[in-house]
């Protein structure tokens, strides 16, 4: 066997070993990590606090990658006054003993996939549907501290990949509601074709797809100037407006025009596949002739103010 080949298998263990070290909480975490031993009476103590719990296994890449930022969240949670205090624990449902408690089993917490993390309250759980990263899982659970809705909540942030890059704007408008995707889309004065992506802001490919979007749309735009437009919309946290245009996944580029959705992108790769589809469907369907629709009716106008109630007369009875 040549060295290299022996080192390499002698080694291969050993870079298993310091991944599943990433799941390891330090001393001073805040993370408590619980087992079959203490499941139960860690769930008794804390019946009052809400509970964000993590099941994983050391040798789950997804769970490595997400143990910095649980430590992180469950730091952070730990240094704030809110209404109800909120704990995070991890479950090491990978090993033998572990698995006595049957947590993945349909009628405990059915789950299949690592990492499965829930939030327990007084009793009850649902599966937390937050983000992974630190501020994500901050801001989520925050929200349900203070009692309020956290998907709610995050739709008034207007989270999107192409607002927060100056750079991407410039190329990529990114519809933030339902008000701005139909005067855009389906009821635009301009005679003009729209690109419009639908992409979720936590999806790996979606964000390595940005920059490659972005680049499509500066080309397209030199090439077509202001007959072709692109847009964005997070159908994560817009799944309306996803819903409403037949869109079932994501990253997934339509193209639009005269108000109706033309077709859907099939095979999408990199920035010159885009810059290729737009073209075909420029060349097949855009009218230069085409009258832009009629700007809508200006709003009408406020209702003269109520007049002021009589004055009241000065004098002694």
């Amino acid at each position: 066997m040549q060295l290299g080949v022996f080192l390499a298998l002698l080694g291969a263990p050993l870079a298993v070993l310091a991944g599943e070290e990433a799941t390891y909480e330090p001393s001073d975490s805040k993370v408590n990590v619980l087992d079959y031993d203490n499941f139960h009476r860690f769930l008794e103590t804390h019946h009052d606090d809400l509970i964000l719990m993590e099941f994983y296994a050391p040798w789950c890449g997804h769970c490595q990658q997400l143990a910095p930022n649980y430590r992180k969240a469950a730091a952070e949670l730990a240094s704030l006054e809110l209404p109800r205090k909120v704990v995070l624990a991890k479950f090491d449902d990978g090993d033998e003993y572990n698995r006595r408690l049957r947590a993945g089993a349909p009628d405990v917490y059915n789950f299949t996939s690592y990492p499965s993390l829930f939030v327990l309250d007084e009793g009850e759980h649902e599966r937390y549907g937050g983000g992974r990263e630190a501020d994500e899982i901050v801001f989520h659970m925050t929200a349900l501290a203070k009692g309020l809705d956290p998907y709610e909540e995050e739709l008034k942030t207007k989270p999107g990949l192409y607002k927060v890059n100056p750079e991407y704007d410039k190329f990529v408008r990114d519809l933030r509601d339902e008000e701005e995707m139909s005067p855009i889309i389906a009821d635009s004065p301009n005679n003009a074709i729209r690109v419009v992506e639908f992409y979720s802001d936590r999806c790996p490919f979606c964000k390595s797809l940005a920059k490659e979007y972005v680049e499509a749309c500066e080309t397209l735009k030199g090439k077509f100037g202001s007959e072709v437009e692109c847009h964005a919309v997070n159908s994560r946290v817009y799944h309306d407006i996803a819903e409403e245009w037949g869109i079932t996944g994501y990253p997934w580029v339509a193209f639009f025009y005269q108000g109706k959705k033309v077709e859907d992108m099939a095979g999408l790769g990199g920035a010159d596949s885009i810059v290729n589809w737009v073209s075909n469907m420029h060349a097949q369907h855009f009218d230069p002739n085409a009258a832009p629709s009629p700007p809508p009716p200006p709003p009408p106008p406020p209702p003269p103010p109520p007049p002021p109630p009589p004055a009241r007369a000065n004098g002694k009875n």
